[in-house]
């Protein structure tokens, strides 16, 4: 289904280690940034969709591998 392929393709990119979130996620709190963004590609996907808005999932669908 389109669902297990998504979560494969996510595993894939996601390299993120959970103490690694843990850590950021608590840094981020005790600095009381608004926004909390683990792992490079979260920071990737965050500046496309910041710097074209309106293109953001086409740009996304590019990047993701085909079936």
């Amino acid at each position: 289904t389109d669902h297990k392929v998504s979560a494969a393709h996510f595993d894939k990119l996601a390299r993120t280690t959970p103490e690694q979130a843990a850590r950021k996620i608590y840094k981020d709190l005790a600095s009381r940034k608004g926004r909390c963004l683990i792992g490079v590609d979260a920071q990737v996907i965050d500046k496309i969709q910041r710097g074209m808005p309106v293109s953001y999932w086409n740009v996304i669908e590019r990047l993701m591998p085909s079936n």
